[in-house]
């Protein structure tokens, strides 16, 4: 979905590409997913870049054969009350730019990290996996720290970090139930940063323990 677009998709079932189950790019490219079930596709289940700023409700992100969601390069998508689930990376990682509003999520059993806040590079994950138009859509657009609103979430069970903030992300954190993740509950690298506020994080068994903050984070 690119340029203009306010399409609405209901109780959809969107499954099995060899690609993106679901690209979105552009300022204009505001469509609405409802209750859809978006699951099986090869690379990124969802990804959103360029300023795009759709809205995911009660969808179902699920057995992707890499990251869940993908957000960068100045886009706002609302995601609300969806689960993020088995995808073969993190459930959802936030890039240069991106600005999600994430929040009354399942973000369950990723075989990486549950959320990943990361500033390196705009583009979506399918720039390095296939090159082309795709990934060329999120570069160099919406550059900056990545920020983003996560709130009342549950972050569980994931292999990796329940959440990771990386150099340069700023995320707003709060409210949200991090437990029985297979490393940190909550990984601030240096250089990362981030307002985290009322936040439950239990249950972690890995070295890095509950929270884990590196030299130089703020």
């Amino acid at each position: 979905i690119t340029g203009t677009g306010n399409a609405v998709f209901r109780d959809c079932t969107i499954r099995d590409s060899r690609s993106i189950g679901v690209a979105a790019s552009g300022e204009n490219a505001r469509c609405t997913f409802e209750r859809c079930d978006i699951y099986g596709h090869r690379k990124c289940l969802v990804e959103v870049t360029r300023g795009a700023g759709p809205r995911l409700l009660q969808c179902s992100l699920r057995q992707g054969g890499g990251v869940g969601l993908f957000v960068g390069g100045g886009a706002k998508p609302v995601i609300d009350n969806c689960t993020v689930a088995a995808c073969k990376s993190a459930g959802i990682r936030c890039g240069t730019g991106g600005d999600p509003v994430v929040r009354g999520c399942k973000v369950r059993g990723n075989e990486g990290d549950g959320i990943v806040s990361d500033s390196a590079g705009s583009s979506g994950p399918s720039a390095v996996a296939a090159g082309g138009a795709a990934g060329a859509a999120g570069a160099g657009h919406g550059g900056g720290c990545c920020h983003g609103t996560f709130e009342n979430n549950e972050i569980e069970d994931n292999l990796g970090a329940g959440m990771r903030v990386l150099a340069g992300s700023n995320p707003s954190v709060s409210a949200n139930l991090v437990a029985r993740n297979c490393a940190a509950g909550l990984h601030v690298s240096e250089r990362g940063g981030g307002l985290f506020k009322e936040n439950r994080i239990q249950g972690h068994a890995g070295e890095d323990g509950g929270v884990c903050c590196e030299a130089g984070c703020t």
